[in-house]
């Protein structure tokens, strides 16, 4: 619910500022609107990712919401020129194109939601040595420390398609305006969050709650962890992903590591004790007929 919430805060002040430059004299005046704290309950119920089965579907589907043109090498005038409906954001195939290079941003390098209206071509670094994209985000939350984002997954054919259509400016949504003093409060990832929803409605895939952006950072995170548990066994080699992925060792270990030794234990006991349920049931039936 807090990323509703922050995404009909972040719509709002877009309408507000759109109005007073549409109409000085009308809506000049137009105060800054005023919000309660949106509160983000840290419990563990709330991180609900996809699974792998549901990832690819999702991923599936965007492609072909996108034509097709997603996973195609266009160069910058053949990507401008993609149907685009300024209108209904889920026709044409430029948006498309748009969600599913955000969605591999996030999905390679682990971003916060919050990242995507400020990433920019420029950001990115091609690395000779072992020919792979290096995000360096020069702006981050808070302004924190700015570093480099490596990908754990391979990632060169994703990212130099993405560069090739898009050599500078911004990657996601390049269209709407950013206010550079805040570069969060625009347009950028409410749309991200409102076609994801309508892609994640359109593969038939059922979660508790709406699915956000955040989601697919909690996806990425979980999925790298249960497909490659072996590489995460001592406190370094998880804290060196964890700060890759711009969060901690204690947060990264309670919210992904543990819930997943603790799944994988619970499928291990299932299938260990299974035989031994099956026989256990059918020996109450015969107890019961002998003494019967």
């Amino acid at each position: 619910m807090s990323g509703q919430k922050k995404s009909l805060k972040t719509l709002l002040n877009k309408l507000i500022k759109t109005a007073r430059t549409t109409d000085k004299n009308k809506f000049g005046n137009l105060p800054d609107l005023i919000f309660p704290t949106i509160h983000q309950w840290s419990t563990k119920d709330e991180v609900e990712y996809f699974t792998r089965d549901e990832w690819d579907a999702l991923c599936h589907t965007v492609i072909e919401l996108s034509g097709g043109y997603a996973q195609q090498r266009l160069n910058p005038k053949a990507y401008e020129s993609l149907l685009f409906d300024s209108r209904n954001r889920t026709k044409g195939y430029r948006n498309w194109v748009d969600l599913y290079d955000a969605m591999m941003c996030m999905w390679f390098y682990h971003l916060r939601a919050e990242d995507m209206p400020r990433l920019r071509a420029e950001w990115m670094t091609f690395n000779q040595e072992d020919k792979s994209w290096q995000l360096y985000l020069e702006i981050t939350k808070k302004n924190r420390q700015r570093h480099i984002s490596d990908s754990y997954r391979p990632c060169a054919t994703t990212f130099t398609r993405m560069q090739f259509r898009r050599p500078y400016g911004f990657i996601v949504f390049p269209m709407y305006e950013r206010d550079e003093s805040n570069p969060e409060n625009n347009q950028v990832l409410e749309t991200c969050n409102y076609l994801l929803q309508y892609a994640v409605k359109k593969a038939g895939i059922k979660k508790r709650q709406s699915m956000t952006f955040t989601n697919i950072r909690h996806t990425a995170f979980f999925l790298m962890v249960k497909e490659n548990r072996d590489m995460f066994i001592t406190d370094s080699e998880i804290e060196t992903f964890a700060k890759n992925g711009h969060t901690s060792l204690d947060q990264f270990r309670d919210t992904y590591i543990n819930k997943i030794d603790a799944e994988g234990l619970v499928a291990k006991v299932k299938q260990r004790t299974k035989k031994d349920a099956s026989n256990w049931e059918l020996n109450l039936g015969t107890r019961k007929r002998k003494s019967a």
